[in-house]
């Protein structure tokens, strides 16, 4: 994985971490909380980050933590 890619991946980790997330590592860095959960695998072969987040039945809630998260990842990832 790219250095920088794991660099973002550590950020965005620590930026959650007082949140005590559900931690699974299975698929890459994933964390779960009641409401929500994301995912954020970055690519083995390309400089490449994939950001997959979910919330129970609230696409409002999905829209404003996907803003949260992306404002720690640069444009280049």
């Amino acid at each position: 994985m790219n250095r920088n890619i794991s660099v973002v991946i550590d950020r965005v980790l620590k930026h959650i971490a007082s949140q005590n997330p559900e931690i699974d590592e299975s698929d890459g860095p994933s964390r779960a909380f009641d409401p929500w959960r994301f995912n954020l695998p970055g690519s083995n072969t390309e400089p490449l980050l994939r950001l997959n987040l979910e919330a129970r039945q609230d696409e409002v809630a999905v829209k404003r933590r996907v803003v949260a998260l992306e404002t720690l990842i640069p444009g280049d990832c």
